[in-house]
């Protein structure tokens, strides 16, 4: 189901260029210095392409039979590529990898900054 936030409610988007007077967007990005993971319910993307998932799994360059075989059982599984939505407990299991780093990555983001102004 997809959400669609008011970005006008939100203090640190920044909006998408070319949306000039949008009262709503399907897209949000927010700084990292200011996200609080607590109030994210869900985070969207996309997935690689057959090929490139073949290859992970495959840990080569994916010949035609590696894909064949991946397409086999991404069907089988009922997995659709592209766009998708994490929440509940997809989003959590994504959060908790994400968390450890994500005191680091604002500290470097800091020093970016500092970096900048010197």
């Amino acid at each position: 189901m997809l959400r669609r936030w008011r970005p006008t409610r939100l203090k640190s988007a920044v909006m998408p260029t070319g949306l000039d007077g949008m009262p709503e967007a399907s897209e949000v990005v927010l700084k990292v210095e200011s996200l609080d993971t607590a109030t994210v319910l869900a985070m969207g993307g996309y997935s690689s392409d057959s090929k490139t998932l073949a290859g992970i799994v495959a840990q080569r360059d994916p010949t035609p039979e590696d894909i064949a075989w991946f397409e086999h059982y991404r069907r089988k599984a009922g997995i659709e590529l592209g766009a998708t939505w994490l929440e509940g407990a997809r989003w959590e299991r994504v959060l908790s990898r994400l968390e450890p780093r994500i005191l680091e990555l604002k500290d470097i983001k800091k020093a970016q900054e500092a970096a900048r102004k010197a």
